[in-house]
C-alpha cells in the first residue's frame, strides 16, 4: 500500500516537471458560446474561439454587431468581465438552463470552467433574462437569489447575486 502511494506521489511530482500546459482559451483568446433555448426544452450550442490579437478582437466585434446567435432573434449577451468584455455567452429563445452546461474556458478540447458563477456584465436582447441560484432559506427550504435583466439594456457590471448565479431563465415580457 505504501509503495502504491509513493508511486502516485512520485508520478504527480514528475508530471509537474514536464512543462507548462498550453494556455486555455481564456488565457490567450476569447470564447463565444452560442445557445438557442428551444420550445421543447432542448438546447442548440455552438462554440467559437478568437485570439487576443487585433484581428481576433475585430472579428469578435463584427459578430457582436449582429444581435443574433442563431438568427432567431436578438439575443442576450453575457460576459465574464465587466464593461461588456471578455468571453461571451449569447443566448436566444425562452426557457431555463443551468449555466454549468455551457463552457466558458476550453483547454485542449476540454472544458476547464463553465458559466456558473462567472457572469460580470450583460447586454439584454429580446427577452427578459433572470440569473439566479438557490440559497438555503428558512426551515431548510430553498430560496431564489438573483437579478433580472431587461431587454435592450446594457449592464456594465452585475450584482453579487448575479455573479454567483447557477441558473439562467429567459422569458417574454408579460
Amino acid at each position: 500500500m505504501k509503495t502504491v502511494g509513493l508511486a502516485l506521489l512520485l508520478a504527480g511530482m514528475l508530471g509537474g516537471c514536464v512543462g507548462e500546459p498550453e494556455a486555455p482559451s481564456g488565457g490567450d483568446g476569447y470564447t463565444l458560446t452560442r445557445v438557442r433555448l428551444n420550445p421543447d426544452g432542448s438546447r442548440d450550442t455552438r462554440v467559437e474561439h478568437f485570439p487576443k490579437t487585433e484581428a481576433g478582437v475585430k472579428q469578435m466585434a463584427l459578430l457582436t454587431q449582429d444581435p443574433t446567435c442563431y438568427a432567431y432573434g436578438p439575443a442576450t449577451w453575457f460576459y465574464d468581465e465587466t464593461n461588456l468584455s471578455g468571453n461571451m455567452l449569447c443566448v436566444e429563445g425562452t426557457g431555463t438552463a443551468p449555466l454549468a452546461l455551457f463552457c466558458r474556458i476550453w483547454w485542449r478540447g476540454d472544458c476547464l470552467q463553465n458559466w456558473s458563477h462567472s457572469v460580470r456584465s450583460v447586454y439584454g436582447g429580446e427577452w427578459v433574462a433572470f440569473l439566479y441560484s438557490y440559497q438555503p432559506g428558512d426551515a431548510g427550504l430553498p430560496q431564489e437569489d438573483g437579478e433580472l435583466f431587461y431587454p435592450w439594456t446594457a449592464y456594465y457590471w452585475v450584482t453579487s447575486a448575479a455573479q454567483q448565479s447557477e441558473w439562467l431563465s429567459q422569458f417574454d415580457l408579460p
